[in-house]
């Protein structure tokens, strides 16, 4: 004689277990602080696409702290759609750690060495800032150049016109 059943036994099969619905409704949305750089760069529409791929990832959560303690450097959207591809999950969490800096420096900061080098979040990055007498704002990596700057809470906002670039790295030229 022959069974029509499956191999497990029906019996232990709990489905109020696993199929109950959830008497609170759903889980309520992220919470957006004002005074957070998230929260900032919402108020930011030059900056919208910028704010949608660092919205993409999880670390995210960090830069809506309240105690965060960093230093952003946000370009504008024209440059990033023309620019950067930002094709996965790993170019764009590079593209967020690259811009983005462990502590809070203020403008005054940036202003007072002729060159300095300021390591970014991303391993091994390093961000090169040069300040001459005569020009408005630093130079970043030789390139961009910084045209706003916001202050929220514990942390800055530095609104750049060209992105940052891993081979955009002037260190890694020995000729200069």
């Amino acid at each position: 004689m022959t069974s029509m059943q499956g191999y497990g036994d029906s019996s232990y099969d709990c489905r109020q277990m696993y199929n109950i619905k959830d008497l609170n409704g759903p889980l309520p949305g992220r919470i957006i602080h004002r005074e957070t750089l998230l929260g900032a760069l919402e108020d930011m529409p030059q900056c919208s696409q910028f704010l949608q791929i660092l919205k993409s990832l999880p670390i995210s959560a960090l830069y809506n702290d309240e105690q965060a303690d960093f230093t952003i450097f946000v370009p504008v959207n024209n440059e990033i759609a023309g620019k950067l591809p930002v094709h996965s999950y790993y170019e764009a969490r590079q593209f967020i750690l690259l811009h983005s800096l462990e502590h809070a420096v203020s403008l005054s900061f940036l202003r007072s060495s002729m060159g300095m080098l300021l390591n970014t979040r991303l391993s091994g990055s390093r961000v090169l800032c040069e300040f001459q007498r005569g020009m408005q704002a630093p130079l970043l990596n030789r390139s961009s150049s910084i045209l706003g700057y916001r202050q929220v809470a514990n942390a800055n906002i530095f609104v750049i016109d060209l992105p940052l670039a891993l081979d955009n790295n002037p260190l890694a030229n020995p000729d200069i």
